[in-house]
């Protein structure tokens, strides 16, 4: 995962070089979104193998595990529409025309705090998951460090949602040219984040499966 993670990064950013647009295949279309987009629908089979061999084990359907790994599959279904359907912009334009909004650059980051909710709502699942006993420690680290990447995805997000912050702070030329690669370096930490929240989820299921062996 690593590497494939690694050759599609590379491949984005000399094809961005390329053709002179550094955060071309950066965009919403782009070969970094439709990475993530399908990492995360393999985040949320994974949460379906993790809670159908978790029940398995203990037989209980209404459980705190089986409770966690249903939202969890749900939760990443929908991160992976997101990707794929752009549901955080959608509410953004939406907000907009229903409280009749001009659009300035303060509401434009309106998407970037749907963003940092997602972060903020996955980590309170991730915190009260201390009871669930077939989410292992391990797990929960990969996860917490993915969700300490997204925290500094959405920071950067906000940074360079538009040139305004980037010009005021760096003037024109340099805020521009950092625009641009602080917006890859986001579209990167995003393909980092999936991969720690798959590697977490194989790690957990390995020890779901090593359990029950025991058993």
């Amino acid at each position: 995962m690593v590497s494939i993670n690694g050759l599609i990064l590379l491949i984005a950013v000399f094809y961005g070089v390329s053709v002179g647009k550094p955060g071309a295949a950066f965009s919403e279309a782009g070969i970094v979104t439709y990475a993530s987009g399908w990492q995360l629908y393999l985040c949320s089979f994974l949460c379906l193998l993790n809670g159908y061999f978790a029940f398995s084990r203990c037989r209980k359907l209404l459980s705190k595990d089986s409770l966690f790994w249903l939202v969890s599959m749900l939760g990443f279904m929908y991160l992976a529409f997101d990707e794929f359907f752009m549901y955080h912009e959608s509410i953004d334009r939406y907000i907009h025309q229903v409280l009749a909004l001009n659009e300035t650059p303060l509401t434009d980051r309106l998407d970037d705090l749907l963003v940092g909710i997602y972060v903020g709502v996955a980590g309170l699942v991730v915190w009260g998951a201390s009871r669930v006993r077939s989410f292992s420690p391990q797990a929960k680290r990969m996860f917490s460090i993915g969700l300490l990447v997204a925290v500094a995805m959405v920071v950067l997000d906000v940074m360079t949602n538009g040139p305004e912050l980037m010009h005021w702070l760096f003037g024109v030329g340099l805020g521009d040219w950092l625009k641009t690669w602080l917006s890859v370096l986001e579209d990167a930490l995003k393909l980092c984040i999936v991969f720690a929240f798959v590697n977490g989820l194989l790690i957990n299921l390995d020890s779901i499966l090593l359990q029950s062996r025991k058993s």
